[in-house]
């Protein structure tokens, strides 16, 4: 990711795959995003928080605006049933300029 300050808004996508390598849908995708203390800032269900979109088969994005805590974050996205798996990753946010 690009430099993050505080008030950004950041962009996670994800792609969900099946054994052949195919985009497929899992049966439920979700997003967590944690601060630099490891505390959960937001959490998304596909289907029931509309900041967690469905792109096209097997491609869903989520947007979350950064609040005012520089350091390093984390994020996990987690797909069940169907196509069960997760990816997670961190990122750096810089104070204000």
């Amino acid at each position: 990711m690009s430099h993050i300050v505080p008030d950004s808004s950041v962009r996670f996508s994800a792609s969900v795959k099946n054994a052949s390598g195919n985009l497929s849908d899992p049966t439920n995708i979700s997003i967590q995003i944690f601060n630099p203390n490891s505390v959960q800032s937001a959490s998304y269900l596909q289907g029931t928080d509309a900041e967690l979109v469905k792109d096209a088969t097997g491609l869903y994005h989520a947007d979350y605006v950064i609040p005012g805590s520089p350091g390093l974050w984390s994020w996990k996205w987690r797909s069940t049933g169907s196509f069960a798996g997760a990816e997670s990753g961190t990122f750096q946010v810089s104070a204000s300029p």
